[in-house]
């Protein structure tokens, strides 16, 4: 009868290998959670980045000319001569005469209270839409204009937007290259950290392969712990992080930056952010188990 019996497999505990008592894994939950909290910051920017190029770029589909008109007493200004020509004018899809009130309401940000203003011959403003097939000339439109005034002006809005638009665009390439730097150095840690372990415990870990342990128990063991300290840095880091972005989208529109910080425009930013310390734990397992899986199967060749 004994002979007919199973072996049964031998059975191994959780305290098999004390990666507890190893200083560099304790230290992990710390690393994790200053580089989660780097991590959610910069792509907090990056996606608030991305968020207003989107809304400049969209503002680019329409092409725009403003005309300002100064005061002079010498030679008043004909208002409604100006409105006569402007659909004449070739490319002109439609115009704006902007009011008093509004250009007040513009001003205010810089000048503060505008009633002091309300007294003075502010410019006549003039926006133009312009058609898309660029038959529009600012020479032949300036032309015309100062055959009825000659203190006219024509600004652009294109060139400044453009510039603009740019530098967004290097903003939200440099943002995302220091998440990927991130997200490689947290890799990097893992690996060494894991590689660090299988060097400190390699006199347990030959006892329990002697013993029958398999290759896949021991790394599974690896990887369990590094998801849990993982998780628990980026928790952490999560929780301070998100404080901080809400108090620096606070100084942003302080200092009149509003679309800095602010993921308004991308709702699905506060869903990856939220999900980072998994994402970030998934990875770290993931990568320690990758680093024991080709440890092990060296040292069996």
């Amino acid at each position: 009868m004994k002979a007919l019996q199973k072996k049964r497999p031998v059975k191994y505990t959780l305290n098999d290998i004390p990666l507890e008592q190893e200083s560099g894994r304790r230290h992990l939950p710390v690393l994790m959670c200053l580089l989660v909290f780097l991590l959610v910051i910069v792509l907090a920017a990056a996606t608030s980045i991305s968020g207003a190029l989107t809304k400049w770029q969209n503002s680019n589909d329409q092409k725009k000319v403003t005309i300002e008109i100064t005061h002079d007493e010498k030679t008043p200004v004909d208002i409604n001569r100006v409105t006569q020509l402007l659909p004449k004018i070739p490319g002109v899809t439609s115009f704006e005469v902007v009011s008093n009130d509004k250009m007040l309401l513009l001003l205010k940000p810089w000048v503060g209270d505008t009633d002091t203003l309300k007294d003075l011959k502010l410019p006549i403003l003039i926006d133009l839409v312009l058609d898309q097939k660029d038959t529009f000339s600012a020479t032949d439109a300036m032309r015309l204009l100062k055959e009825i005034t000659p203190n006219v002006r024509l600004e652009s809005h294109t060139k400044w937007q453009q510039n603009l638009v740019t530098l967004t665009s290097s903003l939200r390439l440099i943002s995302y290259s220091i998440i990927g730097f991130i997200l490689l150095a947290i890799l990097i840690i893992v690996s060494v950290t894991t590689r660090a372990s299988l060097n400190i415990h390699k006199s347990t870990i030959d006892t329990l392969r002697l013993m029958g342990a398999r290759n896949r128990y021991i790394s599974s063991y690896f990887q369990n712990s590094s998801f849990y300290l993982c998780l628990k840095g980026g928790v952490l880091g999560l929780v301070v992080a998100i404080p901080a972005v809400v108090f620096l989208s606070w100084v942003s529109q302080r200092f009149g930056v509003p679309k800095l910080f602010t993921l308004e425009s991308q709702p699905w930013s506060w869903a990856l952010i939220v999900f980072i310390p998994v994402i970030i734990a998934f990875l770290a397992m993931f990568v320690s188990r990758l680093a024991v899986t080709r440890t092990l199967m060296r040292m069996d060749a």
